[in-house]
């Protein structure tokens, strides 16, 4: 048994060379194919939903303006998203970034996650402080230019 599954041609090339096997007629082989194959990848599709829906606890998905995602409440989830984030932390000051890619290699999507530590600044807050601290001392050291330039004259 390979460890690897069959994409969809190599498991309907199979399944005719079994079913010719049985039949000994090779359009009627290819027939009956595509007859068991079109019942079996209905009710594929919907057994991988349903337990991909068990196992992560989904209850629904948008992908329209933005994300939403509902979840049932789930210890088990909860500790799977705490351990990830305590990986992606670990030797993080406040938060971590991780950037992938999905979709078909005609139009991939590139997405960023975030996980940030609770009560420690963003990336945004970090810059916005620095910003600040800098504008305070650029308005420091044009007071005491205009301090020296008053003594001077």
């Amino acid at each position: 048994m390979p460890d690897e599954p069959r994409d969809w041609e190599a498991l309907r090339s199979d399944a005719i060379r079994a079913a010719r096997e049985v039949t000994g007629d090779d359009g009627l082989a290819e027939q009956v194919t595509d007859a068991v194959l079109s019942v079996v990848d209905d009710e594929t599709v919907r057994a991988l939903c349903a337990e991909h829906i068990k196992n992560t606890m989904i209850r629904s998905m948008d992908f329209r303006n933005g994300a939403h995602l509902e979840l049932q409440p789930a210890r088990d989830m909860i500790a799977y998203w705490v351990g990830a984030a305590r990986v992606l932390l670990d030797g993080a000051e406040n938060y971590s970034e991780t950037s992938c890619e999905f979709g078909i290699p005609e139009d991939p999507q590139r997405y960023s996650f975030v996980v940030q530590k609770a009560g420690k600044l963003t990336p945004h807050e970090a810059r916005r402080k620095a910003e600040a601290e800098r504008d305070e001392l650029r308005a420091e050291v044009e007071r005491l230019r205009a301090q020296l330039e008053d003594s001077r004259g």
